[in-house]
């Protein structure tokens, strides 16, 4: 190839790689990406050294982790819809992330996924012994306690 040949392919190649490959996308900004959020949320409705309130790792407090979806941070007039992932027996708030890779599985799901505490044998029921409730009372933690908390400290829409 001829001397002048390859310095205008040279010229040519290093002109294509400034060019943006659509118009716009120079300026184009990323929405922040998912956001995991891990709270603690002790309440007197669930004695974690009681039978039924036992919980992985205890006696401790409740746990819930909370991941927030990409651009959660970039709207902050914006409202989400609430997603509630509820553990099986003998696991933990922490079972959808190192068992199933929800981050990566609902990834475009525009939604804030709640995975809370449920007890290694909780199964989310308040516990009925002798005829009594004498604790622990899942149901109420989850449905007003968590839910409550939830709902004040992350935009989620009203509806059901």
């Amino acid at each position: 190839m001829k001397p002048s040949r390859l310095a205008a392919l040279a010229l040519a190649l290093a002109t294509a790689c400034l060019v943006p490959l659509s118009p716009g996308h120079a300026d184009a900004v990323a929405p922040s990406a998912r956001r995991l959020v891990t709270l603690d949320v002790p309440s007197p409705l669930v004695d974690t050294q009681q039978l039924g309130g036992v919980v992985p790792g205890g006696p401790r407090d409740l746990k819930v982790n909370v991941l927030l979806p990409a651009g959660y941070d970039d709207h902050p007039d914006q409202a989400y819809p609430v997603l509630w992932l509820l553990h099986g027996a003998t696991g933990s708030y922490q079972d959808y992330l190192d068992r199933t890779h929800v981050d990566t599985l609902l990834a475009g799901v525009p939604a804030v996924i709640v995975m809370p505490d449920g007890g290694v044998v909780g199964f989310y029921s308040d516990w009925y012994r002798n005829g009594t409730f004498p604790g622990p009372d899942w149901v109420d933690y989850h449905l007003r306690t968590l839910r409550d908390l939830i709902t004040q400290d992350f935009r989620i829409l009203p509806e059901r």
